[in-house]
């Protein structure tokens, strides 16, 4: 999906790289059921909904983790706080939606195995590419058919790229009769990561006891 195949990381951001793909299923924000941010939430095994109505703002729901977003149809401003999926903001290029995604990121959250900054818990995969919240994210949907749309999303972080650099791929849509979103509760498998430490020991039964069923 990276046009150019590779991501152009600095020196530096390398490290914070090799350092993720060091502890792959403990850095990782999906495992631990947080929400993915963008452009990773459009390219997850997981379908999603665009709600468009009039020139109004525009809502995108996901499957994964109930997550959403507002893309608000209006000039670019700098949003007031990070957050996990950013603030996205809209316009139209033609026929072309164009929107700007800022400020993603949690703030100081504890991860788990003590990651304790905001500088790169957004990742782009399960390979641990990532951004920081200092990156703007620029997708662009266009409209190819009734069917699919071409997307591209172009990330521009000074903090740990050299340059923008570019993914693109076609997004289909599902064609079922009465496709609908369902929902995918990851806590359920998240909670042995999260909170195993916490979990007591399970008793010994007592000599003689039958076990339990």
């Amino acid at each position: 999906m990276v046009e150019g195949g590779e991501i152009p990381y600095k020196p530096e951001a390398r490290e914070r790289l090799a350092q993720n793909r060091q502890h792959l299923i403990n850095y990782d924000p999906e495992a631990a059921c947080y929400l993915p941010g963008i452009p990773r939430a459009t390219y997850l095994p997981y379908p999603f909904q665009i709600v468009q109505g009039g020139n109004d703002d525009m809502l995108m729901v996901y499957e994964y983790a109930n997550a959403n977003r507002v893309i608000e149809m209006r000039a670019v401003e700098p949003p007031p706080i990070d957050t996990w999926m950013g603030t996205s903001y809209g316009h139209w290029d033609g026929d072309t939606l164009v929107v700007e995604t800022l400020s993603q990121g949690p703030g100081e959250v504890k991860l788990p195995a003590g990651v304790m900054d905001s500088n790169g818990v957004t990742w782009l995969d399960r390979s641990g590419n990532y951004l920081s919240n200092t990156a703007v994210v620029t997708e662009r949907f266009t409209k190819m058919g009734d069917n699919h749309i071409q997307y591209s999303a172009t990330i521009d972080d000074p903090s740990l790229y050299t340059r923008p650099w570019t993914i693109s791929m076609p997004l289909y849509r599902r064609m079922e009769p009465n496709a609908q979103l369902l929902e995918f509760r990851c806590v359920p498998f998240s909670e042995q990561l999260l909170y195993g430490d916490l979990l007591e020991e399970s008793p010994t039964p007592a000599e003689g006891s039958a076990p339990s069923q």
